[in-house]
């Protein structure tokens, strides 16, 4: 008799033994899950940043370039940026080759040294 209790008390400890260890596979299942996905969005996020300062370069050029604005002005008209706000972003724009103008000192318009 002292024997069999002591088979039912070990068969109870092992099984809840077992019952923790799955929660806790359960557990870094989901928490493992979780972490995927903060990655992936974060990605997603970073990436969508990338191409919409791409696109602001593109318009930052045009604003210095075909609109013959000096990089101060292009600041103004793009909402109070900061002139190594505009110098940045025009240098992301895909094909980079205003970027060397504005960061020589302006644009290619006449009148672009004007504030």
């Amino acid at each position: 008799m002292g024997q069999s209790v002591r088979q039912v008390a070990r068969r109870q400890a092992l099984e809840a033994q077992a019952k923790r260890r799955a929660e806790r596979g359960d557990a870094e299942r989901r928490r493992s899950e979780l972490g995927v996905k903060v990655v992936v969005a974060l990605a997603a996020r970073d990436d969508a940043v990338e191409r919409l300062e791409r696109e602001a370069g593109v318009a930052l050029a045009s604003l210095t370039g075909d609109e013959g604005l000096t990089v101060a002005e292009a600041c103004e008209w793009a909402g109070d940026l900061t002139v190594a706000d505009v110098k940045r972003l025009i240098k992301l724009k895909p094909d980079g080759n205003e970027g060397a103008e504005v960061a020589g000192g302006g644009a290619r318009h006449p009148e672009a040294g004007r504030l």
